[in-house]
């Protein structure tokens, strides 16, 4: 008896923890050309835990909430915008219930700028605006603060864009820090739009 009530204990134990993620304040700052590109940046916390189910294949919950964030912009002359990025409080999203089992949480970053003046142009989009940016899930675990010092390394006080290359009857864009384009592999990073062969760059955006 003693040995199934220290099982039963165990397991409980096990099931019952709470998983959790927090965003703590921050600040962060790049530019960009005034007239050329937009911020669409979202932040976004993520929780799940592991439903019962017959079988071998594992099926998950997810619990989401976003990280409300303040964009101020500051013209700077020779057509440069600072742009500051804040959260302005710790946030914080908690997953608990002894029914609810192997809880994990995550961060998802998506940092991307859209363009004002192109379109992708593809299959008559000409009302789609270029987007390329950053897409990252952080891995999961039961306790998890978001890294922010990653994106600063990757964007703060840079100089960010495109970079286009006319090939054939495409435009080749790829992301730029410091008008410096990209080597990274992901394919949120690079893209291309339908050529305007009036300009050899992408057609005008239509909007």
């Amino acid at each position: 008896m003693k040995k199934l009530i220290s099982i039963i204990s165990l397991f409980t134990c096990s099931i019952s923890f709470a998983a959790s993620v927090t965003v703590n304040p921050f600040e962060l700052e790049f530019y960009l050309e005034s007239d050329s590109y937009e911020v669409d940046f979202e932040l976004e916390m993520a929780c799940r835990y592991e439903k019962f189910v017959i079988g071998d294949s594992a099926k998950f919950e997810y619990k989401f909430e976003k990280v409300p964030l303040l964009i101020e912009q500051e013209k700077m002359g020779n057509n440069l915008t600072k742009i500051t990025l804040q959260n302005v409080s710790k946030r914080k999203l908690n997953l608990d219930g002894y029914f609810r089992s192997n809880k994990e949480c995550q961060t998802i970053k998506r940092f991307f700028l859209k363009s004002k003046l192109y379109s992708i142009g593809w299959a008559n989009q000409f009302h789609r605006p270029i987007r390329l940016g950053i897409y990252a899930q952080s891995r999961l675990a039961e306790t998890k603060t978001f890294n922010i010092q990653k994106l600063v390394d990757e964007i703060g006080n840079k100089e960010l864009g495109f970079i286009y290359r006319p090939v054939a009857n495409q435009v080749n864009i790829r992301f730029a820090f410091d008008r410096i384009q990209s080597t990274g592999m992901s394919s949120y990073l690079m893209g291309t739009a339908y050529q305007d062969p009036s300009t050899r760059m992408p057609w005008p955006l239509i909007k």
